[in-house]
């Protein structure tokens, strides 16, 4: 991939379920490309030709109160090319967190938060989908592309940020934070 030559933290996407070349060949980009045409990175992304000025967007934009949770429900939703992985609950309760970074054996517990309206990385805001999950590497232990399989994933998978034992949602809901942090999208077992 020429993505790869400057964004190589971006390319461990590729073979994961987010590539949709694996996943959802016949899907399209704004553009009217499928995967195969687009290449990996152009299913969300268009670096020439696109519409959307804010992260290159290169899909139609989904529900969500903030532009980051709009990304990602262009494709988790009933019309997207992740129609059967959406979300039950899909969205934190609103609240401001300030983001005080702590390292916890030599890495960061910072959780990613961005700024409402332009997706732009912020110290102040709120928790969205990017918060938690990195969409573009499929396990947080392993910097390496996928296996080029759809797999299903787990509580230590799924493009998840971090592992548990670093969580940031400690310091709001201490020892009760694996056990939200875990069941976050399960409405049966989450606690409200």
């Amino acid at each position: 991939m020429l993505c790869e030559n400057c964004h190589p933290d971006k390319a461990y996407i590729e073979k994961t379920d987010h590539d949709l070349i694996i996943t959802a060949p016949s899907s399209k980009n704004i553009i009217d490309q499928t995967p195969a045409e687009s290449g990996t990175c152009g299913v969300c992304h268009l670096v020439h030709n696109g519409r959307n000025q804010i992260k290159l967007w290169a899909q139609s934009f989904g529900e969500g109160d903030s532009l980051m949770d709009t990304l990602c429900n262009a494709c988790h939703s009933e019309k997207g090319s992740a129609k059967n992985k959406i979300p039950l609950i899909s969205t934190h309760p609103v609240s401001k967190i300030v983001n005080l970074e702590r390292i916890y054996k030599g890495r960061s517990s910072r959780i990613p938060l961005f700024h409402k309206t332009t997706g732009e990385p912020v110290r102040a805001g709120e928790i969205s989908c990017p918060s938690c999950h990195n969409v573009h590497q499929w396990n947080p232990e392993s910097k390496s592309k996928g296996e080029g399989v759809n797999r299903e994933g787990n509580a230590t998978t799924s493009f998840l940020r971090s592992r548990s034992s670093i969580l940031k949602c400690k310091d709001c809901h201490g020892v009760d934070a694996l056990f939200r942090f875990k069941f976050f999208h399960d409405p049966g077992k989450r606690k409200k």
